[in-house]
């Protein structure tokens, strides 16, 4: 037996000082349990509530849809401050599948079907509309209303569902 045995035993183990570390690091140990349990209950949490926001089915939305291209934007004098770059920062392609609205958030992809004739096209929110439109019209570029849609119709009403 070591002197150091001799010594433990003599003082019934342990030494205050190594009382007080054992403790301690239990102390720790338990704490740092805690907080990885209450992370993993967060995370979770999340995961959670995040998957219910994701099953959650959009509403469709019924609008009048109408078109746009470069020659009516030079037509209308937009084109003149806006040098055909779009509110997401990238220039306008009226050949591109895109759309500009205010009812949904800039680059949120889009269903948009025809009421008339059940034609539809996925497209991109590149763009914004004015303001006055705002919950009634969206303006698709000329290459996607051309797609559900003849372009001497002009105005027609859509549905309008959030690809996700």
């Amino acid at each position: 037996m070591t002197r150091r045995e001799r010594t433990l035993k003599c003082y019934g183990g342990l030494f205050e000082a190594e009382k007080q570390s054992y403790f301690s690091a239990k102390f720790i140990l338990s704490f740092v349990f805690a907080v990885l349990l209450t992370c993993a209950a967060v995370v979770l949490f999340l995961i959670a509530t995040t998957r219910e926001a994701k099953a959650q089915v959009c509403p469709a939305l019924t609008l009048t849809a109408s078109w746009y291209s470069e020659a009516s934007l030079k037509k209308e004098g937009t084109w003149k401050t806006s040098k055909g770059v779009m509110a997401n920062g990238k220039q306008f392609n009226e050949n591109a599948l895109t759309c500009a609205t205010r009812d949904f958030r800039l680059e949120e992809t889009l269903k948009i079907t025809n009421i008339n004739n059940n034609k539809s096209v996925i497209v991109k929110v590149t763009d914004r509309i004015g303001k006055r439109f705002a919950g009634k019209r969206i303006d698709l570029s000329k290459a996607a209303f051309n797609q559900i849609a003849n372009l001497k119709q002009g105005i027609i009403s859509v549905k309008i569902e959030v690809i996700q």
